[in-house]
């Protein structure tokens, strides 16, 4: 089972977290590199561009791993949502915070939670 991955980083090193929940592929990180000049309708047009080109359109089942900037996140939701899917899911990550010998934060994944659409 494909998980589209609407987030600023590769997840490739938490495979076996989302084998855990049946994700065998994970793609490449879609998440968008937005400008601060850009408008709020220039930041959703792009995230509709990216759920075209990424082929979620194709699927009749589509999980989607949901994570970044507030905006950005709400208008892939907001578009997932008013697409007519037989069934689609949108996730994020719940982590255990650790901290590192430098007392920096380590983000450890320990589930996936699914948001509401």
């Amino acid at each position: 089972m494909k998980l589209y991955n609407f987030t600023n980083h590769d997840q490739s090193e938490y495979a076996e977290v989302f084998n855990c929940f049946g994700f065998n592929e994970i793609t490449a990180p879609l998440h968008p590199d937005i400008d601060v000049t850009w408008t709020e309708e220039e930041i959703e047009d792009l995230v509709n561009v990216i759920i075209r080109d990424s082929g979620m359109l194709n699927n009749s089942c589509v999980h989607v791993l949901i994570q970044g900037m507030t905006n950005v996140c709400y208008y892939m939701l907001k578009r997932l949502s008013l697409q007519s899917y037989p069934s689609v899911r949108a996730y994020y990550v719940k982590t255990e915070r650790i901290r590192d010998e430098n007392n920096k934060f380590i983000f450890k994944p320990v589930a996936l939670a699914e948001y509401l659409l």
